[in-house]
């Protein structure tokens, strides 16, 4: 397929592994749920906070853990040489920054607005703009904190227990939050708190949603729990 300016779209992901390689770089951003991927040896569960940009030529596999949506920018084999970028050579997986991840989920409403073909070509050049800007190699941690990791990014927005996390690692509770401590510094739960928090705040930064529906949305109790939460977060960047 010949792709000769970057182009975005949204694509949802069945189950089924499937694997190809195409002649076009690719970024994908997952919006919704969590999508396992393969890049040569590597391999890891795109979800919250972790994107994939595969280099043309790389062949990958893929296959969709549970409802997967993901926003994928198809550049041309050139698009990244103009920026001297290592991306225009090799496959990577990246920490998604927050601009870049904002900046995903506008694009994914525009698109779900029907916006113009010209509107969709300059959003997918900011995007690629964005990434050059923001692209971070993500960290190779263990395989089971890894689990933890991926495990709290699919499913924060839900009533989540240290006891889940654990067993979803294959953990005992106390060697989950010893992992957490050396590698990150902070525990699961606080983790689980800081990703509704900012998914809270990206829903009620677009205006799309009340207090209550975003609370209801990212997994606290009610509006109250979210408002406070909102407050604690003001308060200690003040």
């Amino acid at each position: 397929m010949d792709v000769e300016q970057p182009r975005i779209a949204l694509r949802c992901y069945g189950a089924e592994h499937r694997a190809h390689a195409h002649d076009f770089h690719q970024l994908v951003l997952p919006l919704r749920g969590a999508l396992e991927l393969e890049l040569g040896a590597q391999s890891a569960a795109l979800a919250a906070g972790r994107s994939a940009w595969i280099a043309a030529g790389e062949m990958h596999g893929f296959a969709a853990i549970g409802d997967s949506r993901c926003l994928v920018l198809d550049a041309p084999y050139a698009a990244l040489q103009d920026f001297g970028s290592a991306l225009a050579v090799r496959s990577v997986f990246l920490c998604t920054d927050p601009l870049l991840g904002g900046l995903a989920h506008e694009c994914a409403l525009g698109l779900a607005q029907g916006r113009s073909v010209a509107w969709a070509r300059q959003a997918a050049g900011l995007l690629l703009l964005s990434l050059v800007e923001t692209a971070r190699p993500a960290q190779q941690w263990p395989k089971r904190l890894q689990r933890a990791l991926d495990y709290i990014a699919e499913h924060f927005r839900e009533a989540l227990q240290v006891a889940d996390i654990a067993a979803a690692a294959c953990l005992s509770e106390s060697r989950l939050h010893a992992l957490f401590r050396q590698a990150l510094g902070t525990t699961p739960l606080a983790r689980v708190t800081a990703l509704r928090l900012a998914e809270a705040q990206r829903l009620l930064a677009g205006g799309r949603c009340s207090l209550t529906q975003a609370a209801a949305a990212c997994g606290y109790a009610d509006a109250d729990s979210l408002r406070r939460a909102l407050r604690r977060a003001a308060a200690r960047e003040a």
